[in-house]
């Protein structure tokens, strides 16, 4: 090929459609599997209790940083972490 942009982006597309495909075989993680010591709850009860209070979960980058700062700043340990 004369064009090295158009060589780029297609193995750049190709590289991704691999990727996508690799990632859409695997199963779904369980929600309540992350917030095993905390219990599941559903959206709904988590929305009702105070910041503080909710559970740690994945992609809620600003109320986890929020609650283990609040948890290091009063000496509690974190939840994770075990006994």
């Amino acid at each position: 090929m004369r064009n090295p942009w158009l060589t780029a982006s297609l193995g750049v597309f190709g590289t991704s459609v691999l990727f996508c495909a690799g990632c859409a075989s695997v199963p779904p993680p369980d929600p309540c599997a992350v917030v095993i010591p905390q219990g599941c709850y559903t959206d709904e009860e988590i929305e009702q209790m105070p910041i503080l209070d909710r559970p740690d979960r994945p992609g809620h980058f600003v109320g986890n940083a929020i609650r283990r700062i609040y948890r290091w700043h009063m000496g509690e340990p974190d939840p994770l972490e075990g006994p």
